[in-house]
């Protein structure tokens, strides 16, 4: 994750926040993410995240000010740690179904 962040905040054309998302939840929708948007948007955050399991989750969004240790990231660890740290910060929008995810081709959907 690391690098793809690097990739996209360079000097002098960062975004003013980024949207952070994994491919293999299987519930993430527009919906979920214009939710997510609205509610950072509306609470002024600095750093909203999905809630699901007890944890904050992605799909996220992080402001400029947390681009450094998202940069900092090594290997497939991912932000979680970031979002703990500054959970009592962080604005939260409820995504029970968050917890679904795809690790292995057994659970793709039938069709």
């Amino acid at each position: 994750m690391a690098f793809g962040v690097k990739s996209i905040v360079v000097e002098g054309s960062a975004p003013a926040n980024l949207l952070l998302l994994v491919c293999d939840q299987l519930e993430v929708s527009a919906d979920v993410l214009r939710a997510l948007i609205r509610l950072h948007r509306l609470e002024n955050r600095e750093l909203t995240a999905s809630q699901y399991g007890g944890k904050l989750g992605v799909p996220a969004l992080f402001s400029a000010r947390f681009y450094p240790e998202l940069q900092a990231i090594t290997g497939d660890k991912g932000a979680r740690s970031i979002l703990e740290t500054y959970r009592i910060e962080a604005g939260c929008l409820d995504f029970p179904s968050g917890e679904k995810d795809l690790d292995t081709q057994d659970q793709m959907p039938k069709r």
